[in-house]
């Protein structure tokens, strides 16, 4: 499509201009589409057939970024953050473009801005037009970032941590939005309480853990996979012989029972979830096995725990072995973070 044409000319604008007010104007179409300010059949009108409004603003944005770094503009939000006061006020004081003179103006305008920053006519070095650029850029985020507590625009984007000035102004907490809070803003609150070692022992320690990707996650799932397990041992420990556990399926021991059932695809969910973390496993000192996913077609000799024979149920016992490592190891910790005024 025409849009995507990074060779494409119109009039006398320059590609970087035709892109910018391009991305501009499409991003008022995409963000009205947003906010039900427009409607689907309206936004057919504007747009290419078969075009898609948000694929329009991606490849706009990719071409206007290749154009920029070509004239050593690396980072397109720098030319954004400079250009947009210019480009507002440019706007501002343009007539309404009724004819082709005026809008042979505006054009042109538009080129000499965008020229006069990309091109400094009194350095020609580059590497200080982009250091330049660069300064500006950060003086401009700075400007913007830097607000005070007592603005109004500082309360309604709530640019603070939520506890920051609680002693100023205690009552700050019931203007402030309810939302839910991410485990990543949790994390960083956490590491600003001293000493949160000694007094959140078992949160702490939680929290260490999940960043080594294995060991909570393994954990998470003893509680799906365990109730399934201990059903089938109850059902058949020394009532069964390895041959003929080897001999059944596990779909024709469900027996239509909805909660035999449910059980067992908790179990099947849980079970594939250690796969997709780890899919070998080994029982005490014998060799690896494979750890694979189990469903309904498969024999119940891989569900019942058995450490007397490599694969099937000793591919259980090496994962309960490896439930009580992470378990104890998580329990040690926390014990070690205590001290004896806590215990």
């Amino acid at each position: 499509m025409y849009y995507i044409n990074e060779e494409k000319i119109v009039r006398n604008l320059s590609k970087i201009s035709y892109r910018l007010l391009n991305f501009i104007l499409y991003s008022g179409i995409y963000f009205s589409k947003i906010l039900n300010l427009i409607s689907e059949d309206n936004i057919k009108n504007l747009l290419p057939e078969g075009a898609n409004i948000f694929n329009m603003l991606y490849e706009n944005y990719e071409i206007l970024s290749k154009l920029l770094y070509l004239e050593g503009i690396e980072h397109i939000q720098i030319f954004f953050n400079i250009i947009f006061d210019k480009l507002y006020e440019l706007l501002l004081n343009t007539d309404n473009m009724n004819s082709n003179i005026k809008r042979d103006i505006f054009e042109r305008n538009i080129n000499k801005m965008i020229n006069d920053i990309i091109i400094n006519k009194n350095n020609n070095n580059n590497n200080n037009i982009r250091e330049n650029l660069i300064n500006q850029y950060n003086i401009i985020n700075h400007n913007i970032l830097k607000l005070s507590p007592k603005s109004n625009r500082f309360l309604i984007q709530e640019s603070y941590h939520p506890l920051k000035y609680i002693k100023e102004y205690p009552l700050l907490k019931f203007f402030m939005i309810s939302k839910k809070i991410d485990k990543d803003y949790f994390r960083d609150y956490f590491k600003e309480i001293q000493e949160n070692q000694k007094k959140y022992p078992v949160i702490n320690t939680y929290l260490e853990f999940e960043i080594r990707f294995g060991d909570i996650y393994y954990l998470n799932n003893i509680n799906k996979i365990n109730p399934f397990i201990n059903y089938m041992l109850n059902k058949y420990d020394l009532n069964i012989t390895r041959k003929e556990a080897k001999e059944k399926i596990i779909k024709n021991e469900l027996n239509n029972d909805n909660y035999i059932i449910n059980m067992f695809n908790n179990f099947k969910e849980g079970w594939n979830n250690l796969c997709n973390i780890n899919n070998e496993i080994n029982y005490l000192c014998r060799i690896k096995m494979k750890l694979e996913k189990i469903n309904e077609n498969d024999i119940i000799a891989k569900v019942l725990n058995d450490d007397g024979e490599k694969g099937n149920g000793m591919i259980v016992a090496g994962v309960y072995q490896k439930f009580a490592e992470y378990q104890n190891d998580f329990i040690n910790k926390i014990v070690a973070n205590l001290d004896d005024n806590t215990l």
